[in-house]
């Protein structure tokens, strides 16, 4: 997890996708993930759109295979987008 984008006092994420959970349940707003598998990402991107979430990747597009990228509800995750300045441009 990059850091650097994370307003002061943000936690830093596990070593696991297991929030994605709580993310699910409604107990969490988003979830930003950077450096995991496909088979890390494959089941969730499912599971959190079929919650009503929503899932962007690193290149801005909407793959498993990128090696992480944004969950959120809806609600506020083209904010979190903007707010994040993610994805990256230039990577």
């Amino acid at each position: 997890m990059s850091r650097a984008r994370l307003p002061p006092g943000a936690a830093r994420a596990p070593a696991s996708p297991l929030p994605l959970v709580e993310l699910v349940r409604g107990e969490i707003d988003a979830f930003l993930v950077e450096r995991y598998h496909i088979w890390d990402h494959a089941p969730w991107i499912l599971l959190v759109e079929e919650a009503g979430g929503r899932f962007t990747d690193p290149t801005g597009g909407h793959a498993g295979d990128q090696g992480g990228g944004l969950y959120s509800n809806a609600n506020v995750h083209s904010q979190l987008l903007t707010a994040l300045q993610y994805p990256r441009r230039g990577r």
